[in-house]
């Protein structure tokens, strides 16, 4: 029989941490209609209702933030590099959400072992969000 053996970077009982998009802040002007509600597509001469904000020209902002979980459970998957996938092994790690009375779970790799990892994370997907669409 043969044997598998893994890194990981997590106990379980330790603290992990993560991003996630936090409660909603502002409302703000829509990206696509400027905050008008309308938008008029080239070549054609009415206006129409945004599919963005459906006519309310004002859409919610959202943001990262770090959540902190003790790991619960740690799982060993192996892929055969089905479409979307690597193919290999990998670790998962579970934890109890008790606000919303479940298990959740994230792969090695979107958790961190400090918060002040995790908030370097945060703040790059918040840039990196704001970069491509500066007013959500």
């Amino acid at each position: 029989m043969n044997t598998l053996s893994f890194e990981s970077k997590f106990k379980l009982g330790d603290k992990a941490y993560y991003t996630e998009f936090g409660p909603a802040m502002d409302k703000v002007a829509c990206p696509v209609c400027k905050g008008t509600g309308d938008v008029t597509i080239v070549g054609y001469d009415r206006e129409l209702t945004c599919p963005n904000c459906y006519g309310d020209g004002k859409v919610t902002k959202h943001r990262n933030i770090v959540k902190e979980v003790e790991i619960v459970e740690i799982t060993v998957g192996i892929t055969n590099g089905y479409p979307g996938t690597r193919p290999g092994t990998y670790l998962t790690y579970s934890w109890y959400l008790e606000e919303h009375n479940t298990t959740s779970y994230r792969n090695e790799d979107d958790l961190y072992t400090t918060r002040e990892d995790a908030q370097v994370e945060a703040d790059r997907l918040n840039l990196e969000h704001t970069i491509r669409d500066p007013i959500i």
